[in-house]
C-alpha cells in the first residue's frame, strides 16, 4: 500500500491516531520521526492513562503504541532500547488480524523489520 492511500483512508476514517482499519494485512513502511509519551483516554476504561506515541515522517498520523507487545517489538527490530536509536528508520507497520481488542474489537497493529 502506498503511503497516499494510507493517508487518504486516515482522511475518511477521521481521528488523531492511526487506525488498524486503515492499516493493511500485508504493511505498509514508515519512517520513525520521534517518539513521545501523553495522557490519552483510554478505550476500555475511558480514563486517562499514559500512552507512548510513535510518529511517522511520511503521515500526519501517529500511533499508539498501547501494548507492550508493540513496544517489544520495536526494540527487537531496532536492536536498541533507546528510542533516539530509532529515528530516522523504518519499520513495516501491519494490520494483525488474528489479535482484536477493545469494545469495538479492532485489529491490532503490529511491527516488522523491512
Amino acid at each position: 500500500m502506498s503511503i497516499e492511500t494510507l493517508n487518504k483512508k486516515m482522511e475518511f476514517i477521521g481521528g488523531s491516531y492511526l487506525d488498524s482499519e486503515a492499516v493493511p494485512v500485508e504493511g505498509v513502511t514508515l519512517t520513525i520521526k520521534g517518539l513521545n509519551k501523553d495522557k490519552v483516554e483510554d478505550m476500555q476504561t475511558h480514563k486517562k492513562k499514559d500512552f507512548f506515541i510513535l510518529s511517522f515522517e511520511e503521515t500526519k498520523w501517529q500511533m499508539l503504541l498501547s501494548a507492550k507487545t508493540q513496544r517489544k517489538q520495536i526494540i527487537r527490530i531496532m536492536g536498541s532500547q533507546s528510542a533516539k536509536d530509532w529515528f530516522g528508520k523504518k519499520i513495516c507497520v501491519y494490520k494483525d488480524t488474528t489479535r482484536r481488542y477493545g469494545p469495538e474489537k479492532h485489529y491490532a497493529m503490529r511491527f516488522r523489520s523491512v
